[in-house]
């Protein structure tokens, strides 16, 4: 099964548990996969926590142990950001250099800089250590997985939990174009994150409608990935740590980081005036009654095949 409700799951909270159950199933295989290198099972592993962090903000009204459960995918999750962040600088550099056509040759001293620093700290990190950690807090939560319990009924339960999350990324959308700010900017982007992950599992309650919402917010979460990694990029650049660069060279992947970073904006702001533009209320309203029109309909096709 997919990240999704299925048709299958006696209603919210049961499939809320297999969703939950499947994705430490799917993380524990991918950290056991020899073929895999290990910022390949990094990266994994911070994608299926993010996946249940955005399963329980769906449920959170209703869910008594949100709070909970929050804090142990965060230290799950603890340990692995500084692993993936310096493989992220270079394909930042790579990306950078291909958007804006910049002279590779001439920049080629600060990638192989960029190469050393991730380098040094492959060395000196134990991802192998770090993703033991992260697995034996998942396995814990798989175990808790079963006793997970919502409060209310699926309606009312999920339409609380859509309101809040849109209701969330509308504010932080206004606050990132007031502030104009990178750290506004990466606020929103968390609040888009969490409306994709929603779209995707609530997909099979309007498949075409929700394909297409989940791809616009996967579009937008991707621009504004690309956003915070150029401005981490650019920070480094400015740095101690760069100070053995060529300060001219510096200076122009700079300018070069901040120009692609406005283009980016105007990019992100256009997108998410487009797909935040619906009221919270009108939404929630309109996926809880397809959620409860699907039940429905699973519920009478589940007694005419028993009947069959």
């Amino acid at each position: 099964m997919g990240f999704r409700f299925e048709e299958g799951d006696a209603d919210l909270a049961a499939g809320m548990r297999r969703i939950a159950v499947e994705e430490v199933a799917r993380a524990e295989a991918e950290l056991a996969d020899a073929s895999l290198p290990p910022q390949r099972k990094i990266h994994q592993a911070r994608k299926r926590t993010k996946r249940l962090r955005g399963l329980l903000r769906l449920v959170r009204p209703a869910f008594p142990d949100y709070a909970a459960e929050a804090a142990h995918l965060r230290e799950a999750s603890r340990g692995l950001s500084a692993l993936r962040d310096r493989d992220v600088m270079i394909a930042t550099h790579d990306s950078l250099m291909a958007a804006t056509g910049a002279d590779r040759r001439r920049y080629a001293a600060v990638r192989a800089h960029l190469t050393r620093a991730r380098n040094r700290v492959a060395a000196e990190a134990d991802p192998e250590a770090a993703l033991s950690t992260y697995m034996a807090e998942m396995r814990a939560i798989a175990e808790r997985a079963g006793g997970w319990r919502l409060e209310g009924k699926d309606k009312p339960a999920l339409e609380a939990g859509l309101a809040r999350t849109w209701t969330r990324a509308r504010k932080a959308l206004k606050a990132a174009r007031k502030q104009d700010d990178i750290e506004h900017l990466h606020d929103w982007r968390k609040r888009v994150k969490d409306h994709w992950y929603q779209a995707r599992l609530l997909s099979p309650i309007d498949p075409d409608a929700l394909k297409v919402q989940a791809q616009a917010a996967g579009d937008l979460g991707e621009l504004l990935g690309d956003i915070h990694d150029l401005d981490v990029y650019r920070a480094h650049l400015g740095g101690p740590e760069a100070s053995g660069l060529d300060p001219a060279r510096r200076e122009e992947l700079s300018a070069l980081a901040t120009d692609r970073i406005a283009a980016l904006e105007r990019e992100a702001f256009a997108l998410g005036k487009r797909l935040f533009s619906p009221r919270a209320e009108d939404l929630a309203a309109d996926w809880a009654a397809k959620w409860k029109a699907w039940r429905k309909a699973a519920g009478r096709a589940a007694k005419t095949s028993r009947a069959d």
